[in-house]
């Protein structure tokens, strides 16, 4: 026997025991409590006192003890075989064996024998009332038709000698139905034999229900076995796939015109017509003229289709490039009039479509796109350091196959276009600090200049002082940078530490003012950065972390045995020395990078100490939040 506090045990010794007598078991409950004449049944036997049993018996059948739950609760064993009906369970130890009672009793069912089936066959849809006959049918789990279950909450009668269900849908053909209990699955023979009658096919929805010749389209219904054909009309489609639960089929719509029904053919008839089955074909549109043929890369020119059936297109494809219906300008049966979206230069062709039926393409209804002189909108960043590689973006119009990008008079890096003529994408050059023009050239001209176009070629900042130059590591100091170029600094770093622009208490083009962040002690260079880039270090940006005195704000656990493991949480926990339970120096584990924490083994003691960390600036003062005591 051993007692414990907070996982700080009394030692253990034969003393201090105690000794557990056996006891005659008891049973009070079978789990489950019945199943088949042959052996093999798992089955639990609850109860108490279930340890080391010399033999658990069925009635006069000993069973195979598998497992104990540990406890005495359980005993876990295969039955024996036995004879049908109901037995005592008994278990027994070296005390004696169980009493019996109704809670140990053990029901040994036969196997279930199904004698007749009526009637004997219904359709594949099932739904069929079929009433099974035979014996041991009592309290019978599910029958099955083939291999589909009906389960015995869907049975409508259950005795005995009868199950009424209805029959499930299935495929034609003959199947055995099997009946099954605790006893087993009955037996097949020709006697439990149920045949599924063919009947005609049904069509309950189509999708999609419009399209041209070779659309695969789905067909939905019942009684989709052995299908020999699929007719648009009176024209076959061609059957991709037939789901073999018989509700499901895929065809391809053959040529046709105008609305037809869609029906399905077996052995046993034909599907009757709806409005279910009903497929539209739809007449590809004609385009015959295109009004003007071409217009600017930038797009924006009105266009006008001429043709036939254009009254319900809901897109028209200028090569590739889609408009919809919504953005169409007007539209009716002979007409379309539609705005052209950007596009590089050269020849595309026209296209108009009907629920993706689409005209025909050729090169009489082509229009084209002319190149013009580029415009210039924006510039994205517009500014950047004097050095080369800053990734900017372009936009305007008429952005496709440019000869150049200039900065003022220097030439950047193509890298890429957006594709539409609205941007294109370039690595800036080296330029002199100041504002240049962006300009981009095509075979047509060179864009006008405006305020939408400027870059500025921003100096990379400098710091010449810090002031003051040092100050805690628990940060918090207010440092002024002074150096040139500040004015558009967005990050100051001490060593790796950002300080952001909004933290910024004060900013100009000469100076900033912030709080300096927390850091380890020692020497760090403090530089400032923005578009023109990063302040080079060199001594006047020095700024020093001075190191003091520990302090501890928190200990978890806060009480335990030598040995434990006890988490120290505070400030200024760099360069640890010691840290002391009372007097007796702890064995540290771990001290964090971030001085705000440590782990540490707590050494041998008595009582409640306080727990102190000593480095070179001193030792933290004594607390009750640095309390720790020996339990």
């Amino acid at each position: 026997m051993t007692a414990s506090i907070d996982g700080v045990s009394s030692t253990a010794s034969t003393s201090e025991e105690f000794t557990y007598a056996a006891v005659k078991p008891t049973i009070t409950g079978i789990s489950p409590d019945s199943g088949p004449t042959t052996a093999g049944q798992y089955v639990t036997v609850e109860g108490t006192g279930l340890y080391s049993l010399t033999s658990v018996k069925f009635g006069t059948n000993a069973a195979s003890i598998t497992d104990y739950s540990g406890d005495g609760t359980a005993v876990y064993v295969t039955a024996p075989a036995g004879s049908a009906g109901t037995v005592n369970v008994t278990a027994a130890d070296s005390v004696g064996t169980s009493a019996t009672s109704s809670a140990d009793d053990y029901t040994y069912v036969a196997v279930p024998t199904v004698t007749k089936v009526s009637p004997s066959s219904g359709p594949t849809t099932g739904g069929t009332t079929v009433t099974i006959t035979g014996t041991g049918l009592a309290n019978a789990t599910e029958v099955n038709f083939g291999s589909t279950a009906v389960y015995n909450y869907e049975f409508t009668a259950n005795t005995a000698t009868s199950i009424t269900v209805p029959s499930p849908s299935e495929g034609p053909g003959e199947v055995d139905v099997t009946a099954v209990t605790a006893g087993g699955t009955s037996a097949t023979s020709t006697a439990d034999e149920f045949t599924y009658k063919l009947v005609a096919p049904s069509v309950t929805s189509i999708y999609p229900s419009s399209g041209a010749a070779g659309t695969t389209v789905e067909v939905e219904g019942t009684n989709m076995f052995d299908v020999s054909a699929v007719d648009f009309g009176t024209v076959a489609g061609t059957v991709t796939y037939l789901d073999p639960s018989g509700t499901y089929l895929e065809v391809t719509a053959p040529a046709g015109t105008g609305t037809v029904d869609i029906t399905v053919t077996n052995s046993a008839g034909t599907s009757a017509t709806s409005s279910s089955d009903e497929y539209t074909y739809i007449t590809p549109p004609t385009i015959t003229k295109v009004s003007p043929s071409s217009g600017p890369d930038s797009g924006g020119t009105s266009v006008t289709l001429t043709g036939t059936g254009l009254g319900t297109v809901d897109t028209v494809y200028f090569g590739t490039y889609a408009v919809y219906s919504y953005e169409f300008t007007s539209q009716s049966a002979t007409s379309i009039t539609v705005p052209s979206p950007p596009q590089a230069p050269g020849p595309v062709e026209m296209t108009a479509s009907i629920d993706g039926v689409s005209s025909t393409a050729s090169t009489s209804e082509e229009f084209t796109y002319t190149a013009v002189k580029p415009t210039i909108t924006g510039i994205s960043p517009d500014s950047g350091p004097t050095t080369t590689g800053q990734a900017v973006t372009v936009e305007g119009t008429g952005l496709f196959a440019l000869t150049s990008v200039m900065f003022g008079t220097n030439t950047a890096t193509i890298t890429g276009y957006s594709g539409d003529g609205t941007a294109v994408y370039v690595d800036a050059p080296a330029g002199s600090i100041g504002t240049v023009d962006v300009t981009a050239t095509d075979s047509v001209g060179t864009s006008a200049t405006s305020s939408a176009d400027e870059y500025t070629y921003v100096a990379a900042p400098t710091v010449t002082k810090v002031s003051p130059h040092s100050g805690p590591t628990t940060g918090g100091t207010t440092v002024t940078i002074t150096g040139t170029g500040l004015g558009t600094v967005d990050t100051a770093y001490f060593g790796t530490y950002p300080v952001y622009s909004y933290e910024f208490t004060s900013q100009s083009a000469t100076s900033i003012t912030l709080s300096s962040p927390s850091e380890g002690p020692g020497e760090v260079d403090v530089t400032a950065a923005g578009p023109g880039g990063t302040s080079t270090t060199s001594t006047a940006d020095k700024f020093t972390y001075d190191l003091e005195a520990p302090v501890v704000t928190a200990v978890y656990p806060s009480s335990g045995a030598a040995g434990t493991s006890v988490v120290v949480e505070g400030t200024n926990m760099y360069d640890v020395s010691t840290v002391d339970f009372g007097t007796s120096a702890g064995t540290v584990t771990y001290v964090d990078p971030s001085g705000t924490y440590l782990e540490v083994n707590a050494p041998a003691g008595t009582g409640t100490v306080d727990i102190t960390v000593t480095n070179t600036a001193g030792t933290s003062p004594v607390d009750t939040a640095d309390e720790f005591t020996y339990t």
